[in-house]
């Protein structure tokens, strides 16, 4: 509910540090509760999802979640993060939205180097694009969570139309 005080809070979050210090440091943060009663029944789905799935571990929200998929010896590293969990109400989120480095530490073991590097290739999937994360909250996702050559590629959906950006770094 968008009228509910920790949502117009949430709207926020960019603004006020306190909020999202608060949603990634307290467990039972008041934040972090409306973000699991939102996603809930995407909890339900996941429980016994229609699709095969591979063991993995589950993150700190809803939707984040790792797993390996071992294909005759070769090791494919799938890390999903939670790209929506602002997204709580109606309205253009694109440039408003946040992933943080906690969500890639908590289902990498704290260690996403040491995670990535024993895989072949690794993926990250989020819903959203690059694009619509927050300007400053961008800069930590390029340094903290898709540094070069940390992962293979960057899969998201939400897009309307088809795309695709061919990145090589050296570094």
């Amino acid at each position: 509910n968008p009228k509910e005080p920790m949502a117009k809070l949430l709207a926020r979050w960019h603004e006020d540090p306190d909020v999202s210090a608060a949603f990634w440091e307290e467990r039972d943060s008041p934040y972090r509760q409306l973000v699991e009663r939102a996603f809930s029944e995407y909890v339900k789905w996941s429980a016994t999802p229609p699709v095969p799935t591979h063991a993995g571990m589950a993150g700190i929200i809803p939707g984040d979640s790792s797993a390996i998929v071992n294909i005759d010896g070769f090791r494919l590293g799938l890390i999903g993060l939670n790209s929506a969990f602002l997204q709580l109400s109606d309205g253009n989120y694109e440039g408003h939205l946040d992933v943080s480095e906690s969500q890639l530490l908590s289902v990498t073991n704290q260690a996403p180097d040491d995670w990535t590097k024993n895989n072949h290739a690794n993926l990250l999937i989020t819903y959203h694009p690059p694009t619509w994360i927050e300007r400053l909250a961008h800069q930590r996702y390029r340094s903290e969570i898709y540094p070069p050559r940390r992962f293979t590629a960057h899969l998201f959906g939400h897009m309307h139309f088809p795309t695709t950006e061919v990145t090589s770094e050296i570094g």
